[in-house]
């Protein structure tokens, strides 16, 4: 009698411990998909971030390119304006003669 008391309170122990298994295992499961999202936003993040830097870099070129055209721009208003003061100059000794 005694056995069979010890039995089925063992039992009873299984089925809290099937029930809490199974509750573990269902919480083991939402956690790894909680995990498994994370790593998919990570990895998102890190594509933004991959495609900030090569933006980055591109920029960075263009900005260059419009650095040496107004650069090249500026000698060649310079070298205009001196072409003006020179023909100024021709005119005015034209005029004069």
């Amino acid at each position: 009698m005694y056995n069979n008391k010890l039995m089925d309170k063992n039992r009873g122990n299984l089925e809290v411990t099937d029930q809490e298994l199974s509750h573990r295992t269902k919480m083991i499961q939402e956690r790894h998909q909680e995990i498994n999202d994370i790593h998919d936003k990570i990895s998102c993040i890190n594509d933004i971030y991959k495609e900030l830097g090569n933006l980055v870099v591109q920029q960075g070129e263009e900005i260059d390119i419009i650095e040496q055209n107004t650069e090249k721009t500026y000698i060649n208003t310079k070298k205009g304006l001196d072409e003006i003061k020179k023909a100024e100059k021709k005119q005015v000794r034209c005029l004069i003669q």
